[in-house]
């Protein structure tokens, strides 16, 4: 009981965050299934396809380093999640997450460049303890439009779909496709591989909520990933002020409510404080 606890409070962060489920309009491109030129490949969503990016000419969003904390509580249980965002010298960006508790632990990178407020990935690697088959290692190959999962015990290689993200970096795309369109009310939908199939990471816009979190009162913007069942939900609080860092994620699994909540935050080397 006490592996499962600790591995879905470590998911709802890892897989909804829908990440944010935290990061601007996709350049135009044509949706996953539907370019000639590409082979056919199963997608894993409510819909037959994963919608394709649109298109936003001329937004100049940006992403910002950063260095955040959670503290995630449910299942009886609580950890520590910590997040950071890397600007590196060749103008490439890295994304980490990582936890810790007794025998478990997880770490999480993505190495990806931004152009025009869309991120194109490059490498992402997830990593727990026995997690066997659930660790990552994915290679994407734009050269020959291939994505590649180099894990020993379960690889796989996919053509590369326009717009594709990984499991972290399009939390990352939320955020600068809100910042592109603050006004929007379409879904924000996401193509990621895995496997034989791309899945699609839709999240519905719900409206702004002021939350009372570590970090003060904040307005955010409430996000709920949609899924085909109704077996888990996901609800995601960002906020725009902030560069639209997540404040707050709420995991509902089974009975259980598993709260992932904001407590430092260091933006673009500033400490916010209330």
């Amino acid at each position: 009981m006490a592996m499962f606890s600790l591995k879905a409070v470590s998911h709802s962060l890892t897989s909804a965050l829908l990440l944010l489920a935290v990061g601007t309009s996709w350049a135009a491109a044509p949706a996953p299934g539907n370019d000639p030129s590409t082979p056919a490949v199963e997608v894993s969503t409510m819909a037959q396809t994963v919608a394709a990016p649109s298109a936003t000419p001329h937004c100049t969003a940006t992403l910002k380093p950063f260095k955040a904390s959670y503290q995630s509580q449910g299942f009886g249980l609580e950890l520590i999640i910590k997040r950071f965002l890397t600007h590196n010298a060749d103008g490439s960006w890295t994304a980490t997450a990582n936890t810790s508790r007794l025998f478990f632990t997880m770490n999480e990178t993505a190495d990806f460049t931004v152009s025009n407020a869309q991120i194109k990935p490059m490498l992402y690697r997830y990593e727990q303890t026995a997690g066997g088959k659930k660790n990552r290692d994915w290679h994407f190959d734009y050269t020959n439009n291939t994505v590649t999962n180099e894990n020993p015990k379960q690889p796989w290689t996919l053509p590369l779909q326009a717009g594709a993200q990984d499991r972290f970096t399009h939390q990352l795309q939320i955020g600068l496709d809100l910042a592109c369109d603050p006004t929007r009310t379409a879904d924000l939908v996401y193509g990621v591989p895995d496997r034989n199939k791309y899945d699609e990471y839709r999240f519905a816009i719900r409206g702004h909520e002021t939350l009372d979190t570590a970090l003060g009162k904040i307005d955010t913007i409430k996000l709920e990933r949609l899924r085909g069942d109704n077996k888990r939900q996901d609800i995601i609080w960002v906020a725009p002020q902030w560069n639209y860092q997540m404040m707050l994620l709420r995991h509902v699994e089974k009975g259980e409510t598993t709260d992932t909540k904001i407590i430092s935050l260091e933006l673009d080397g500033k400490a916010i404080k209330q």
